[in-house]
Protein backbone atom coordinates (compact mmCIF):
# COMPACT_ATOMS: atom_id res chain seq x y z
CA UNK A 1 0.00 0.00 0.00
CA UNK A 2 0.99 3.22 -0.43
CA UNK A 3 2.32 6.08 2.34
CA UNK A 4 0.54 9.07 1.72
CA UNK A 5 3.03 11.68 0.19
CA UNK A 6 3.38 14.81 1.92
CA UNK A 7 4.31 17.72 -0.53
CA UNK A 8 5.63 20.74 2.15
CA UNK A 9 6.89 23.55 0.04
CA UNK A 10 7.80 26.85 1.75
CA UNK A 11 9.79 29.38 3.40
CA UNK A 12 11.69 32.73 3.29
CA UNK A 13 14.02 35.42 1.89
CA UNK A 14 14.60 38.78 2.09
CA UNK A 15 14.18 42.07 3.94
CA UNK A 16 14.97 46.13 2.64
CA UNK A 17 17.93 48.28 3.94
CA UNK A 18 20.57 49.71 2.18
CA UNK A 19 24.32 49.61 3.21
CA UNK A 20 27.17 51.15 1.71
CA UNK A 21 30.52 52.55 2.57
CA UNK A 22 32.11 55.94 1.81
CA UNK A 23 35.13 53.89 1.53
CA UNK A 24 34.23 51.36 -0.78
CA UNK A 25 36.77 51.69 -3.98
CA UNK A 26 35.18 52.42 -7.33
CA UNK A 27 35.46 48.97 -8.44
CA UNK A 28 33.80 47.52 -5.57
CA UNK A 29 30.11 46.27 -5.68
CA UNK A 30 27.83 47.83 -3.31
CA UNK A 31 25.41 45.59 -1.75
CA UNK A 32 21.66 46.42 -0.39
CA UNK A 33 19.61 43.74 2.16
CA UNK A 34 16.87 42.80 -0.24
CA UNK A 35 13.71 41.08 -0.25
CA UNK A 36 13.20 37.66 -1.67
CA UNK A 37 11.25 34.69 -1.63
CA UNK A 38 12.51 30.99 -1.07
CA UNK A 39 10.15 27.55 -1.16
CA UNK A 40 11.01 24.02 0.28
CA UNK A 41 9.45 21.16 -1.30
CA UNK A 42 9.21 18.31 0.94
CA UNK A 43 7.65 15.25 1.90
CA UNK A 44 7.79 12.77 4.79
CA UNK A 45 10.47 9.69 4.52
CA UNK A 46 9.72 7.78 1.84
CA UNK A 47 11.54 6.39 -1.37
CA UNK A 48 11.97 3.80 -3.74
CA UNK A 49 13.10 0.36 -2.40
CA UNK A 50 13.75 -3.12 -3.71
CA UNK A 51 11.05 -4.58 -1.76
CA UNK A 52 7.84 -3.70 0.51
CA UNK A 53 9.29 -2.66 3.68
CA UNK A 54 6.66 -1.74 6.01
CA UNK A 55 3.42 -3.93 5.55
CA UNK A 56 0.73 -3.16 7.89
CA UNK A 57 -1.68 -5.90 5.91
CA UNK A 58 -5.12 -5.24 4.09
CA UNK A 59 -7.35 -4.05 6.55
CA UNK A 60 -7.83 -0.61 6.24
CA UNK A 61 -6.88 0.10 10.38
CA UNK A 62 -3.61 -0.68 8.75
CA UNK A 63 -3.75 2.06 6.09
CA UNK A 64 -5.30 4.47 8.52
CA UNK A 65 -2.55 4.14 11.08
CA UNK A 66 0.40 4.67 8.06
CA UNK A 67 -1.31 7.86 7.15
CA UNK A 68 -1.49 9.22 10.70
CA UNK A 69 1.68 8.50 11.00
CA UNK A 70 2.61 11.12 8.44
CA UNK A 71 0.33 13.77 9.15
CA UNK A 72 1.82 17.13 9.24
CA UNK A 73 -0.04 18.96 11.39
CA UNK A 74 2.32 21.90 11.96
CA UNK A 75 5.06 23.08 9.69
CA UNK A 76 8.25 25.19 10.73
CA UNK A 77 10.93 26.51 8.84
CA UNK A 78 13.87 27.84 10.79
CA UNK A 79 16.76 29.81 8.29
CA UNK A 80 19.99 30.81 9.53
CA UNK A 81 23.08 32.78 8.09
CA UNK A 82 25.91 30.22 7.11
CA UNK A 83 28.26 32.30 8.47
CA UNK A 84 29.96 34.22 11.81
CA UNK A 85 27.34 33.40 14.55
CA UNK A 86 24.73 31.90 12.42
CA UNK A 87 22.33 34.02 13.45
CA UNK A 88 18.77 33.25 13.17
CA UNK A 89 17.36 34.46 10.48
CA UNK A 90 13.66 34.14 9.64
CA UNK A 91 11.03 31.31 11.24
CA UNK A 92 7.45 30.66 10.04
CA UNK A 93 5.34 28.19 10.85
CA UNK A 94 2.10 26.61 8.39
CA UNK A 95 -0.77 24.65 10.44
CA UNK A 96 -3.21 22.05 8.88
CA UNK A 97 -6.71 23.04 7.89
CA UNK A 98 -9.52 21.11 6.96
CA UNK A 99 -8.17 18.17 8.08
CA UNK A 100 -5.34 18.03 5.64
CA UNK A 101 -1.64 17.84 6.38
CA UNK A 102 0.61 20.92 5.97
CA UNK A 103 1.85 20.84 2.59
CA UNK A 104 3.59 24.37 2.14
CA UNK A 105 4.75 27.31 3.81
CA UNK A 106 4.82 30.63 1.78
CA UNK A 107 5.98 34.26 2.43
CA UNK A 108 9.03 33.96 5.38
CA UNK A 109 10.70 36.81 4.80
CA UNK A 110 15.17 36.99 5.01
CA UNK A 111 17.24 39.83 4.19
CA UNK A 112 19.87 38.49 1.66
CA UNK A 113 22.83 40.74 0.33
CA UNK A 114 22.98 41.68 -3.43
CA UNK A 115 23.36 44.56 -5.55
CA UNK A 116 20.24 45.03 -6.79
CA UNK A 117 16.83 43.06 -7.45
CA UNK A 118 17.36 40.58 -9.62
CA UNK A 119 20.57 39.60 -9.26
CA UNK A 120 22.08 36.72 -7.73
CA UNK A 121 22.54 36.93 -4.22
CA UNK A 122 26.42 35.87 -2.43
CA UNK A 123 24.13 35.12 0.95
CA UNK A 124 24.42 31.52 2.24
CA UNK A 125 21.92 29.99 4.46
CA UNK A 126 20.77 26.87 6.83
CA UNK A 127 17.36 26.11 6.70
CA UNK A 128 16.13 22.95 8.93
CA UNK A 129 12.22 21.95 8.94
CA UNK A 130 10.57 20.48 11.54
CA UNK A 131 7.12 18.99 11.47
CA UNK A 132 5.17 18.66 14.59
CA UNK A 133 7.37 19.73 17.15
CA UNK A 134 7.51 22.32 19.76
CA UNK A 135 10.60 23.57 21.34
CA UNK A 136 10.73 24.43 25.17
CA UNK A 137 13.07 27.47 23.53
CA UNK A 138 13.31 28.73 20.51
CA UNK A 139 16.83 29.21 18.94
CA UNK A 140 18.69 32.30 18.38
CA UNK A 141 21.41 30.81 16.39
CA UNK A 142 22.00 27.95 14.74
CA UNK A 143 24.40 26.48 17.95
CA UNK A 144 20.88 26.84 19.56
CA UNK A 145 18.70 24.44 17.51
CA UNK A 146 22.09 22.15 17.83
CA UNK A 147 21.22 21.59 20.96
CA UNK A 148 18.01 21.60 21.13
CA UNK A 149 16.22 18.51 22.59
CA UNK A 150 12.46 17.24 22.76
CA UNK A 151 10.77 15.05 25.24
CA UNK A 152 7.37 13.42 25.90
CA UNK A 153 7.17 10.04 24.85
CA UNK A 154 4.14 9.62 26.87
CA UNK A 155 2.27 12.18 24.10
CA UNK A 156 2.27 9.62 21.35
CA UNK A 157 0.45 6.49 21.00
CA UNK A 158 -1.22 4.92 18.11
CA UNK A 159 -5.40 5.13 19.40
CA UNK A 160 -4.23 9.26 19.96
CA UNK A 161 -2.68 9.95 16.46
CA UNK A 162 -4.23 12.40 14.07
CA UNK A 163 -7.62 11.61 13.28
CA UNK A 164 -8.41 8.60 15.78
CA UNK A 165 -8.95 9.89 19.00
CA UNK A 166 -10.22 13.14 20.88
CA UNK A 167 -6.81 14.12 21.85
CA UNK A 168 -4.78 13.92 19.06
CA UNK A 169 -0.93 13.53 18.61
CA UNK A 170 1.01 13.64 15.82
CA UNK A 171 4.54 12.14 15.06
CA UNK A 172 7.72 14.56 15.47
CA UNK A 173 9.54 14.91 12.75
CA UNK A 174 12.36 16.91 10.61
CA UNK A 175 14.38 17.99 7.62
CA UNK A 176 18.48 17.34 7.83
CA UNK A 177 20.44 20.27 7.92
CA UNK A 178 19.64 21.85 4.26
CA UNK A 179 22.68 24.29 3.22
CA UNK A 180 21.68 27.00 0.87
CA UNK A 181 24.84 28.12 -0.95
CA UNK A 182 25.99 31.66 -1.96
CA UNK A 183 25.10 32.43 -5.45
CA UNK A 184 22.32 30.52 -6.21
CA UNK A 185 19.51 32.69 -4.72
CA UNK A 186 17.62 35.51 -6.74
CA UNK A 187 17.03 38.84 -4.90
CA UNK A 188 14.15 40.78 -4.84
CA UNK A 189 9.83 39.98 -4.28
CA UNK A 190 9.51 39.31 -7.85
CA UNK A 191 11.59 36.09 -7.65
CA UNK A 192 11.11 33.13 -5.53
CA UNK A 193 13.56 30.50 -5.08
CA UNK A 194 12.82 26.91 -4.75
CA UNK A 195 14.83 24.39 -2.75
CA UNK A 196 15.26 21.10 -3.94
CA UNK A 197 17.40 18.05 -3.74
CA UNK A 198 19.66 16.56 -6.75
CA UNK A 199 21.32 13.72 -6.11
CA UNK A 200 21.12 14.01 -2.92
CA UNK A 201 22.49 17.85 -3.06
CA UNK A 202 20.94 20.97 -3.07
CA UNK A 203 19.56 22.47 -5.68
CA UNK A 204 18.46 26.22 -6.05
CA UNK A 205 15.53 26.56 -9.02
CA UNK A 206 14.66 30.68 -9.57
CA UNK A 207 11.27 31.37 -10.76
CA UNK A 208 9.08 34.26 -10.90
CA UNK A 209 6.39 35.13 -8.23
CA UNK A 210 3.78 36.23 -10.33
CA UNK A 211 0.73 35.19 -8.19
CA UNK A 212 0.02 32.44 -5.69
CA UNK A 213 -0.56 29.56 -7.67
CA UNK A 214 3.36 28.78 -7.06
CA UNK A 215 2.91 25.63 -8.84
CA UNK A 216 2.98 27.00 -12.40
CA UNK A 217 5.88 29.71 -11.39
CA UNK A 218 8.02 29.41 -14.60
CA UNK A 219 11.57 28.79 -13.87
CA UNK A 220 14.27 31.00 -14.72
CA UNK A 221 17.80 30.67 -16.10
CA UNK A 222 20.39 33.25 -14.84
CA UNK A 223 22.71 34.98 -16.92
CA UNK A 224 25.66 36.63 -16.14
CA UNK A 225 24.52 36.32 -12.11
CA UNK A 226 20.97 37.67 -12.65
CA UNK A 227 17.78 36.90 -13.56
CA UNK A 228 16.25 40.29 -13.98
CA UNK A 229 16.28 40.37 -17.94
CA UNK A 230 15.62 36.23 -18.28
CA UNK A 231 12.33 35.74 -20.13
CA UNK A 232 10.12 33.50 -18.55
CA UNK A 233 9.47 29.79 -19.95
CA UNK A 234 6.20 28.99 -19.37
CA UNK A 235 6.53 25.63 -20.79
CA UNK A 236 9.17 24.66 -17.64
CA UNK A 237 7.56 24.91 -14.23
CA UNK A 238 7.95 24.38 -10.41
CA UNK A 239 5.37 21.49 -11.19
CA UNK A 240 7.66 19.21 -12.93
CA UNK A 241 10.03 19.14 -10.13
CA UNK A 242 10.27 15.47 -9.12
CA UNK A 243 8.87 13.68 -6.33
CA UNK A 244 12.69 12.62 -5.70
CA UNK A 245 13.87 16.51 -5.45
CA UNK A 246 11.76 16.95 -2.20
CA UNK A 247 13.30 17.46 1.34
CA UNK A 248 12.64 14.38 3.31
CA UNK A 249 11.53 13.96 6.62
CA UNK A 250 12.79 11.35 8.98
CA UNK A 251 10.60 10.75 12.06
CA UNK A 252 12.34 11.34 15.63
CA UNK A 253 10.38 8.49 16.93
CA UNK A 254 10.60 4.55 16.10
CA UNK A 255 7.34 1.72 16.37
CA UNK A 256 8.34 -1.43 18.34
CA UNK A 257 5.30 -3.94 17.53
CA UNK A 258 5.00 -7.58 19.08
CA UNK A 259 3.45 -9.09 15.92
CA UNK A 260 3.63 -13.41 16.99
CA UNK A 261 3.74 -15.53 19.82
CA UNK A 262 5.09 -18.85 19.68
CA UNK A 263 6.01 -21.59 21.87
CA UNK A 264 8.45 -24.96 22.11
CA UNK A 265 7.67 -25.94 25.08
CA UNK A 266 9.68 -29.77 26.22
CA UNK A 267 10.58 -31.66 29.01
CA UNK A 268 8.84 -30.46 32.62
CA UNK A 269 7.19 -27.84 30.57
CA UNK A 270 5.66 -29.82 27.64
CA UNK A 271 1.87 -29.54 29.20
CA UNK A 272 2.41 -25.57 30.46
CA UNK A 273 0.20 -22.53 29.14
CA UNK A 274 0.90 -19.15 28.79
CA UNK A 275 -1.86 -16.42 28.64
CA UNK A 276 -1.25 -13.40 27.64
CA UNK A 277 -2.30 -10.51 30.10
CA UNK A 278 -0.40 -7.13 28.98
CA UNK A 279 2.29 -6.32 26.59
CA UNK A 280 4.60 -3.14 27.82
CA UNK A 281 7.55 -1.23 27.00
CA UNK A 282 10.11 -0.33 30.24
CA UNK A 283 13.41 1.75 29.43
CA UNK A 284 11.64 4.31 27.16
CA UNK A 285 13.66 7.53 26.95
CA UNK A 286 11.97 10.46 27.24
CA UNK A 287 13.90 12.94 25.34
CA UNK A 288 15.45 12.93 22.01
CA UNK A 289 18.26 15.42 20.80
CA UNK A 290 17.17 17.21 17.58
CA UNK A 291 20.65 16.84 16.28
CA UNK A 292 23.08 13.83 16.95
CA UNK A 293 26.57 13.12 15.56
CA UNK A 294 26.68 14.12 12.04
CA UNK A 295 22.91 15.61 12.49
CA UNK A 296 20.93 12.14 13.05
CA UNK A 297 23.19 9.45 14.56
CA UNK A 298 21.93 7.22 17.45
CA UNK A 299 22.34 9.37 20.70
CA UNK A 300 21.77 9.02 24.65
CA UNK A 301 19.11 11.08 25.86
CA UNK A 302 19.20 10.87 29.41
CA UNK A 303 16.94 13.48 30.37
CA UNK A 304 19.42 16.15 29.45
CA UNK A 305 22.06 17.20 27.01
CA UNK A 306 24.68 15.54 28.69
CA UNK A 307 24.83 11.80 29.06
CA UNK A 308 26.80 11.22 32.28
CA UNK A 309 26.61 12.36 35.96
CA UNK A 310 23.36 12.37 38.28
CA UNK A 311 20.05 12.67 37.00
CA UNK A 312 16.71 11.80 38.42
CA UNK A 313 15.57 8.11 36.43
CA UNK A 314 12.08 8.60 36.54
CA UNK A 315 11.86 12.00 34.32
CA UNK A 316 14.16 10.17 31.94
CA UNK A 317 12.99 6.54 31.61
CA UNK A 318 9.58 5.58 31.07
CA UNK A 319 7.68 2.10 31.57
CA UNK A 320 4.23 0.64 30.57
CA UNK A 321 4.31 -2.15 33.58
CA UNK A 322 4.44 -2.50 36.61
CA UNK A 323 3.82 0.20 38.74
CA UNK A 324 6.61 -0.09 41.05
CA UNK A 325 9.94 -2.67 40.18
CA UNK A 326 11.78 -4.60 43.22
CA UNK A 327 15.27 -4.15 41.29
CA UNK A 328 17.02 -7.24 41.39
CA UNK A 329 19.42 -7.50 38.50
CA UNK A 330 19.13 -4.16 37.00
CA UNK A 331 17.61 -5.25 33.19
CA UNK A 332 15.14 -1.87 33.94
CA UNK A 333 15.51 1.48 34.87
CA UNK A 334 13.92 3.42 38.16
CA UNK A 335 11.57 4.59 35.23
CA UNK A 336 7.63 6.33 35.58
CA UNK A 337 5.00 4.30 34.62
CA UNK A 338 2.82 5.44 31.80
CA UNK A 339 -0.65 3.66 30.60
CA UNK A 340 0.59 4.58 26.68
CA UNK A 341 3.32 2.30 26.92
CA UNK A 342 0.92 -0.58 27.77
CA UNK A 343 -1.25 -3.00 26.03
CA UNK A 344 -3.77 -4.64 28.14
CA UNK A 345 -5.54 -8.00 27.06
CA UNK A 346 -8.60 -9.08 28.45
CA UNK A 347 -9.11 -12.35 27.28
CA UNK A 348 -5.66 -12.19 25.91
CA UNK A 349 -4.40 -15.31 23.62
CA UNK A 350 -3.92 -18.73 24.93
CA UNK A 351 -0.17 -20.11 24.32
CA UNK A 352 0.68 -23.71 24.62
CA UNK A 353 2.10 -26.69 22.13
CA UNK A 354 0.57 -27.06 18.82
CA UNK A 355 -0.87 -23.22 19.47
CA UNK A 356 0.28 -20.06 18.67
CA UNK A 357 -0.81 -16.39 17.73
CA UNK A 358 -0.26 -13.58 14.87
CA UNK A 359 -2.13 -10.40 16.23
CA UNK A 360 -4.33 -8.19 13.94
CA UNK A 361 -2.70 -6.82 11.43
CA UNK A 362 0.06 -9.27 10.72
CA UNK A 363 -0.33 -11.39 6.83
CA UNK A 364 -2.20 -14.49 7.64
CA UNK A 365 -3.46 -13.66 10.60
CA UNK A 366 -6.95 -15.16 11.57
CA UNK A 367 -10.00 -13.55 11.41
CA UNK A 368 -10.45 -12.48 14.68
CA UNK A 369 -7.51 -12.38 16.10
CA UNK A 370 -6.23 -10.28 19.36
CA UNK A 371 -5.37 -6.30 18.70
CA UNK A 372 -1.58 -5.92 17.96
CA UNK A 373 0.77 -3.73 20.70
CA UNK A 374 2.46 -1.17 19.03
CA UNK A 375 4.63 1.68 20.98
CA UNK A 376 6.56 4.67 19.74
CA UNK A 377 9.13 5.21 21.67
CA UNK A 378 12.19 8.00 21.24
CA UNK A 379 15.98 6.52 19.98
CA UNK A 380 18.09 5.40 22.66
CA UNK A 381 21.40 3.42 23.00
CA UNK A 382 22.78 0.71 25.35
CA UNK A 383 23.52 2.70 28.45
CA UNK A 384 24.97 1.32 31.89
CA UNK A 385 22.54 2.82 34.19
CA UNK A 386 24.07 2.33 37.94
CA UNK A 387 23.03 0.18 41.08
CA UNK A 388 21.75 2.98 42.33
CA UNK A 389 18.93 2.75 45.11
CA UNK A 390 17.19 5.89 44.33
CA UNK A 391 16.14 6.85 40.93
CA UNK A 392 17.01 10.34 41.62
CA UNK A 393 21.07 9.10 41.70
CA UNK A 394 20.90 8.67 37.95
CA UNK A 395 23.38 6.86 36.90
CA UNK A 396 26.03 7.30 39.23
CA UNK A 397 28.36 4.89 38.07
CA UNK A 398 31.62 3.16 39.91
CA UNK A 399 32.16 -0.66 40.98
CA UNK A 400 27.83 -0.82 41.13
CA UNK A 401 27.94 -0.01 37.57
CA UNK A 402 25.09 -2.60 35.33
CA UNK A 403 25.16 -4.29 32.08
CA UNK A 404 24.16 -1.92 29.09
CA UNK A 405 20.31 -1.71 29.41
CA UNK A 406 18.03 -1.24 26.17
CA UNK A 407 14.90 -0.08 25.18
CA UNK A 408 12.51 -3.39 25.96
CA UNK A 409 9.24 -5.11 25.03
CA UNK A 410 8.21 -6.90 27.98
CA UNK A 411 5.77 -9.85 27.42
CA UNK A 412 3.53 -10.33 31.05
CA UNK A 413 0.87 -13.38 31.53
CA UNK A 414 -0.76 -16.16 33.67
CA UNK A 415 1.36 -18.81 33.80
CA UNK A 416 0.34 -22.61 34.00
CA UNK A 417 2.26 -26.14 34.56
CA UNK A 418 0.41 -28.49 36.48
CA UNK A 419 0.16 -27.23 40.22
CA UNK A 420 2.48 -24.23 39.53
CA UNK A 421 1.03 -20.94 38.51
CA UNK A 422 1.54 -17.56 38.47
CA UNK A 423 2.20 -14.01 36.99
CA UNK A 424 5.34 -14.77 34.42
CA UNK A 425 7.62 -12.50 32.66
CA UNK A 426 9.51 -12.45 29.28
CA UNK A 427 12.17 -9.45 28.56
CA UNK A 428 13.29 -8.87 24.78
CA UNK A 429 15.40 -6.05 24.37
CA UNK A 430 15.09 -3.87 21.07
CA UNK A 431 17.82 -3.64 18.89
CA UNK A 432 19.41 -2.26 15.58
CA UNK A 433 22.23 -4.81 15.55
CA UNK A 434 22.70 -8.49 16.35
CA UNK A 435 24.51 -10.03 18.75
CA UNK A 436 25.27 -8.99 22.51
CA UNK A 437 26.66 -5.44 22.34
CA UNK A 438 23.93 -4.39 19.26
CA UNK A 439 23.38 -0.96 19.32
CA UNK A 440 19.77 -0.09 20.60
CA UNK A 441 16.69 1.57 18.93
CA UNK A 442 17.07 4.47 16.04
CA UNK A 443 14.91 7.01 14.87
CA UNK A 444 12.24 6.29 11.90
CA UNK A 445 12.81 2.53 11.92
CA UNK A 446 9.59 0.16 12.72
CA UNK A 447 10.85 -3.39 14.95
CA UNK A 448 9.06 -6.23 14.13
CA UNK A 449 9.20 -8.60 16.91
CA UNK A 450 8.18 -12.38 16.78
CA UNK A 451 8.88 -14.60 19.90
CA UNK A 452 9.17 -17.99 20.90
CA UNK A 453 8.66 -19.14 24.48
CA UNK A 454 10.91 -21.87 26.28
CA UNK A 455 10.85 -21.35 29.55
CA UNK A 456 9.02 -20.26 32.49
CA UNK A 457 9.76 -16.60 32.43
CA UNK A 458 10.20 -14.54 35.92
CA UNK A 459 8.05 -13.31 38.17
CA UNK A 460 9.78 -10.36 38.44
CA UNK A 461 10.89 -8.17 35.42
CA UNK A 462 13.82 -7.39 36.47
CA UNK A 463 14.95 -10.83 37.40
CA UNK A 464 17.24 -13.01 35.51
CA UNK A 465 16.37 -16.71 35.76
CA UNK A 466 18.25 -19.67 34.40
CA UNK A 467 14.74 -20.74 33.16
CA UNK A 468 13.58 -17.92 31.55
CA UNK A 469 13.83 -19.05 28.52
CA UNK A 470 12.39 -16.74 24.98
CA UNK A 471 13.93 -16.49 21.72
CA UNK A 472 12.92 -13.83 19.51
CA UNK A 473 13.52 -11.82 16.14
CA UNK A 474 13.79 -8.70 15.52
CA UNK A 475 13.09 -6.80 11.97
CA UNK A 476 14.06 -3.50 11.74
CA UNK A 477 12.49 -1.94 8.90
CA UNK A 478 12.71 1.42 6.97
CA UNK A 479 9.41 3.67 7.84
CA UNK A 480 9.02 3.89 4.06
CA UNK A 481 6.33 1.97 2.48
CA UNK A 482 6.40 1.35 -1.38
CA UNK A 483 3.76 -0.52 -3.20
CA UNK A 484 5.15 -3.36 -5.48
CA UNK A 485 4.25 -6.03 -7.68
CA UNK A 486 6.49 -8.52 -8.52
CA UNK A 487 6.42 -9.95 -12.06
CA UNK A 488 9.43 -12.01 -12.40
CA UNK A 489 9.77 -14.87 -9.92
CA UNK A 490 12.22 -17.35 -10.79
Amino acid sequence: MKLKHLFLTALVVGSLASCSKDDDGPNEPVYQKIDTYLTISATSNNGIVMKSVVDEGPDEDGKQLLENEAFINKLTAYVFYNEGEKKLAAKETAWAKNNKSVDRIEDVIVKVDATEAGAISKTSLIVVLLANVDLAEEPASYSDLEKGIISGIDKYSVEGLASTGTTLSYLPMSSKVIEIEANTLAAGTAYDNWITLDNGKTKVINTTQRDKNTDALPILIPNNGSVKDVTSNNDLTVSKIGENAKITLTRYVARVQLEGLDCNFAGNYENATFTVKTVSIANASNSSKLFGEGNFALQNVLGKTDVTGVYNQADAFFRGYPETIDRVDYYLAAGTRKDVLKKEYENGPVIKNGTSVLFKGVENAEEGAPEMARFYVFEFQKFAIGQDSKAEEGDKLGANDTKDIYTTLIITGEWENGAIKGIRNFRIPIKSTDGAEGEGVMRNNVYKVSATLTGEGTDNPDKNMLNACISFSVQVKPWKVIKQTETDIN
